[in-house]
């Protein structure tokens, strides 16, 4: 017989499965398996029969003294326990089960460092930020409120006002008519005032072949130079009307408009100045092999003249995109990237002045292509004596 090693229940000898509870049977036979011990009821047991099992266990009396309290903490211990076994008075704290505010505090700061993502000086310089007299909190301090006063301010509404009307004049100045009519004038005037020369020559015969093209084509082509005009003005409405120094967040997509368009523009100018030089390079070429030393030396200096003025294009919307990033980048976070260019406000000048000499060979009765003219020269003029104040006051003291 087999006995059953977990019900006790004996089974055949050639049983292999107990045939009360399922399990395995071993090879044992019955005679050697040890009897179950049978246990007595709880209530046939008295107190005094019950044997006392809990061992004597003697603990050494803390004095304070004992130097292998503290000696054995640091190896793979957390810094919260080093803490809590060196302080006086830890062990009757927690050894008592008194688990109050101040021990979850104590456990709370542990996680208050900048290892767990969370920097103790945010709202320090949050503090430093405060401008006592908007009452509100700025991100860049004094620059970043100088800066959105100088945007919000008449000196940058006026530019923006005259920049508006220079596009609705340019719209009037071409669909009238007014555009074609101030070719020929300004052809003859050229012609008149400083006699026929190459200069005053190739004048002509580009206002020529403009004049014969068909109207509807050469006004399309204008009022297609004016597309960019219409984002840039939107965007600088955006720019005036978006900015305040009383809110915290100010959006700045009217100046990231205005630098698209600006980089685009730098694009485009870029691919014509590289044509002039090309044209300018093959005139030098052919005039060197027709062996026509005064041609050769007018190229030469046509040349010259092509590649400065394409260097002084490309530094000019670099430093246009440059301060226009600096404005944004002051408004939005009051970052200190720089300063505006002065090369900037002496080229805005110098358009100023050259848009005045236009208006000389115009028709006194041109009424709006006068205005058209003066309303771009005031926005040259507006904007460099802006951006010098702007240099001037937004800067870190």
């Amino acid at each position: 017989m087999k006995r059953c090693m977990y019900c006790g229940h004996e089974n055949e000898d050639s049983a292999e499965n107990c045939v009360m509870c399922g399990n395995r049977l071993l090879d044992v036979s019955a005679d050697e398996t040890a009897p179950l011990e049978e246990i007595p009821d709880d209530d046939s047991l008295g107190d005094d029969d019950i044997p006392d099992v809990t061992p004597d266990i003697s603990l050494p009396l803390d004095d304070g003294s004992s130097e292998t309290a503290g000696s054995d903490v640091g190896r793979g211990e957390t810094v919260a326990a080093q803490q809590q076994l060196g302080e006086t008075g830890a062990a009757e704290e927690f050894g008592g089960q008194d688990y109050g505010y101040e021990a979850q505090a104590g456990g709370q700061q542990e996680y208050g460092g900048q290892a767990y993502g969370y920097d103790e000086t945010r709202d320090a310089d949050r503090e430093e930020d405060y401008d006592e007299e908007d009452g509100d909190y700025y991100g860049g301090g004094q620059l970043q409120t100088k800066s959105r006063k100088m945007v919000k301010s008449i000196l940058f509404f006026l530019p923006v006002l005259a920049y508006t009307a220079s596009f609705a004049a340019y719209i009037l100045f071409v669909v009238l008519g007014n555009a074609r009519v101030n070719l020929t004038t300004f052809a003859n005037t050229v012609t008149y005032r400083f006699g026929s020369n190459m200069i005053t020559d190739a004048i002509n015969y580009g206002v020529k072949w403009v004049m014969g093209q068909n109207e509807w084509i050469v006004n399309g082509v204008m009022l297609a130079a004016a597309v960019p005009m219409i984002f840039i003005m939107l965007g600088l409405w955006m720019a005036f009307f978006n900015t305040s120094s009383r809110r915290e967040y100010n959006s700045t997509a009217g100046l990231t408009m205005v630098r698209v368009i600006e980089i685009l523009k730098f694009i485009v100018s870029c691919l014509l100045l590289t044509g002039l030089i090309a044209l300018a390079v093959v005139y030098v070429v052919t005039a060197g092999a027709a062996a026509e030393t005064m041609s050769l030396i007018v190229g030469v200096i046509a040349l010259l003249a092509a590649i400065l003025f394409a260097v002084l294009a490309i530094m000019y919307y670099l430093q246009l995109i440059f301060s226009i990033k600096l404005v944004r980048e002051n408004v939005r976070s009051g970052n200190d990237i720089g300063y505006i260019p002065g090369f900037l406000i002496f080229v805005g000048i110098i358009c100023c002045a050259f848009t005045v000499l236009l208006m000389l060979p115009m028709a006194p009765d041109d009424y709006i292509g006068l205005a058209y003219r003066g309303a771009t020269a005031a926005w040259f003029l507006l904007i460099s004596l802006w951006a010098v104040i702007y240099r001037v006051v937004v800067k870190v003291k």
